[in-house]
């Protein structure tokens, strides 16, 4: 698959391009912002649909993952 098909893929729907929200984080053919945007789609994504799956879980996923990308405020 194409880089940029790849990535509106991903973008569309990170669940089923990825098992693990840290799999965005290995996948080497994206750079931070794109590997943030599909984090950030897939929590959106999770939350419409927290009746079906394990939000709470997911969410630690996200976060973490998230957490890992985002400049610390510490940092500077």
């Amino acid at each position: 698959m194409k880089h940029a098909k790849f990535i509106a893929e991903a973008k569309r729907n990170p669940m089923r391009m990825y098992a693990r929200p840290a799999d965005v984080l290995r996948d080497r053919r994206l750079d931070n912002l794109e590997r943030l945007e599909i984090l950030r789609i897939w929590e959106s994504a999770a939350r419409a649909r927290a009746d079906e799956i394990d939000l709470g879980g997911v969410m630690t996923a996200l976060e973490e993952a998230q957490r890992k990308l985002s400049p610390s405020r510490d940092e500077g």
